[in-house]
């Protein structure tokens, strides 16, 4: 074998090793083709049926509640994280506060004073977690409920105007979109549900 026929071979090698990488750098791309969509409603809160919002209590306002139905949906062929699936309240574009993942609501049902069924309903994912992993071309259905307590002095300064849906992606970035503008004064009213789904991203 001359040198010739070595430079030949060797050429060979490392021309074939770099198709290799790039054929698996191809099929990685084509993979990840696709995209996360998230879509949402939101719907009467269990405990009353007629709406959300704020909630009273002997006339006072004492709390924001927001439940929450999603469908996400994966069209590429790669597994997608969404942790942290949170409602945070904003004024403005200011950021103010954290609503509380609901976990767990149970629902006493009385019939001459005495409790005739108890209904209990779990919320999130696997042991009520508000984070999730989403199956490659697969689409699916979550029900989530948020919640916070407000007192007075927050009510009185109108110190939120619109809520807004984040989460963390799978590079631990924070995506966050708007959901609803929020008018404060018009606290004594139930918001009607959404009566269809609204595509999110």
């Amino acid at each position: 074998m001359d040198y010739r026929e070595l430079i030949y071979i060797g050429f060979g090698s490392i021309l074939g090793f770099l198709l290799g990488v790039l054929g698996i750098l191809i099929e990685r791309y084509i993979n990840r083709m696709g995209k996360l969509k998230i879509f949402y409603k939101i719907v009467n809160r269990r405990e009353y049926l007629n709406g959300w919002g704020f909630e009273k209590e002997n006339g006072k306002i004492v709390s924001f509640c927001v439940p929450v139905r999603y469908e996400i949906f994966n069209s590429s062929n790669v597994s997608k994280i969404l942790r942290d699936v949170s409602i945070d309240l904003y004024k403005d574009n200011r950021f103010v506060k954290k609503m509380i993942q609901i976990e767990e609501t149970v629902i006493e049902h009385k019939k001459g004073g005495k409790i005739t069924d108890i209904e209990r309903t779990t919320y999130g994912g696997e042991r009520e977690a508000y984070s999730f992993v989403i199956a490659p071309l697969t689409i699916v259905p979550i029900e989530c409920e948020y919640y916070v307590t407000l007192d007075d002095k927050e009510i009185i300064e109108e110190f939120f105007n619109n809520i807004r849906f984040s989460y963390y992606d799978e590079k631990n970035k924070k995506r966050i979109y708007k959901l609803k503008d929020i008018d404060i004064n018009n606290k004594f009213k139930p918001y009607l549900p959404d009566k269809d789904w609204i595509c999110l991203m």
